[in-house]
């Protein structure tokens, strides 16, 4: 990623564009402003309560019991993994 943005600022300069004027711009300026209040207004109003749930489901879910199991482990002791039953038919049917 870094390199990604080196090449793109040797790139800008190289066809003779000031990175500084062009941030400093009042239409840059303005542009910005816009598009972080449109995205700020979209967590809120749209993404902040699915977003919370999804993560609050992952960390009860998955975090919490990855983190005790794995600590079990390193220990030495036993985990409350289940055995996930197998979809195949068993061999005698």
């Amino acid at each position: 990623m870094i390199i990604l943005v080196v090449v793109v600022i040797l790139t800008l300069s190289y066809f003779g564009y000031n990175l500084r004027s062009i941030v400093n711009s009042p239409n840059t300026q303005d542009n910005f402003s816009y598009v972080g209040g449109s995205v700020v207004d979209i967590w809120n109003n749209f993404l902040k309560i699915p977003a919370t749930y999804l993560y609050g489901v992952f960390i009860d879910l998955i975090w919490k019991p990855a983190i005790t199991n794995l600590t079990a482990m390193k220990n030495g002791q036993p985990t409350n993994i289940q055995q996930i039953p197998s979809m195949l038919p068993s061999p005698g049917l």
